[in-house]
């Protein structure tokens, strides 16, 4: 699709402009002195001249008849290639300003290292990150329209903030900043990730809403389906476990099962396949190898995430909000 890629070479051009000024600490003109600007800057002025000679390229739909694509750059597209130079060229920057230390050249990637990086510096401690995680979806979950009207849930920060909270706990302090990082570009992006979670459950829960947003949701691969397929399957194992072990909680708690689902409750396994729909294919890709670990050493997150709960909630243990009860 020419046009398709007319465009994405456009932002991509005006993405990398931003970043070499983000490097240099300074603002960014207006897109019409956007390039010219960057000839006085004193960390990779020569981006400017990449850019000209981009825009002086050919056509290179040629490069692209009888290709077929593997993932990695097309070798005889003269602006892919240059694009992965100039990427390189970012990369050492990185390096230089002790701001990564990864030599990928997908931004995305250093994009989480620049985050660890603030992180190790003290910039937000990990309780910080959390926070603010919870703060973004807290503004997103406000925003979420419902066709009864607003919910009484959105009005409960207290209950909101605690549940988030005690599942946030459990991550690795790189799928923390990568979340953040996340859920930050998709709101400057005009994307409300739990507006998304919740159009994703209506699938199971209310189908003929769905029918009616699905085609404005963002398209999971096959590949990726079948990770969540995965993890989903885990965590339910691990939330009937729990279930079993501590009844009096659980029946304060969602039903666990999707099964169950109908345009009044929406379970546990539908709420997860939902939110792990949103999450970023680095993240899901980060929460897999997690899953997995905890599956391998025998350890259950459902009970881990929800001994945070019952503490968050001023409780000494699990056994004693179940007794309790």
């Amino acid at each position: 699709d020419h046009v398709a890629a007319a465009i994405a070479l456009s932002e991509y051009m005006q993405s990398t402009m931003h970043i070499v000024y983000l490097l240099n600490k300074t603002y960014s003109p207006y897109y019409k002195w956007q390039n010219r600007m960057l000839h006085r800057l004193e960390i990779l002025p020569e981006v400017a001249s990449i850019m000209e000679a981009i825009c002086d390229m050919p056509s290179q739909r040629e490069a692209w008849k009888e290709y077929k694509y593997t993932g990695l750059p097309n070798p005889n597209d003269m602006i892919a290639q240059t694009i992965e130079i100039t990427a390189k060229f970012i990369v050492n920057a990185l390096h230089e300003m002790d701001l990564s230390e990864k030599n990928d050249p997908y931004l995305e990637v250093q994009a989480q290292e620049v985050l660890k990086h603030m992180n190790d510096n003290n910039t937000m401690s990990r309780e910080q990150v959390i926070d603010e995680i919870i703060r973004y979806e807290w503004v997103e979950f406000d925003m979420v329209r419902n066709k009864g009207g607003r919910a009484s849930c959105q009005n409960d920060w207290d209950t909101f903030s605690i549940m988030r909270k005690s599942q946030y706990m459990t991550w690795t302090d790189d799928m923390l900043s990568e979340y953040l990082w996340h859920i930050n570009d998709a709101l400057e992006k005009g994307r409300n990730l739990i507006t998304e979670k919740y159009a994703r459950m209506m699938k199971t829960a209310s189908p003929e809403e769905y029918e009616e947003v699905k085609d404005f949701l963002p398209e999971i691969s096959e590949d990726r389906q079948k990770i969540t397929e995965a993890i989903v399957q885990i965590q339910v194992e691990w939330m009937e476990e729990f279930s079993k072990a501590y009844p009096k909680m659980a029946s304060n708690a969602r039903s666990i099962r999707t099964s169950e689902d109908n345009m009044y409750n929406t379970s546990y396994e539908t709420y997860l396949r939902g939110e792990l729909g949103t999450y970023s294919d680095s993240l899901i890709a980060m929460y897999g190898r997690f899953i997995a670990d905890f599956a391998r050493n025998n350890k259950n997150l459902a009970y881990m995430t929800m001994e945070n709960t019952a503490k968050l909630y001023g409780y000494k243990s699990l056994d004693d909000v179940e007794s309790k009860l």
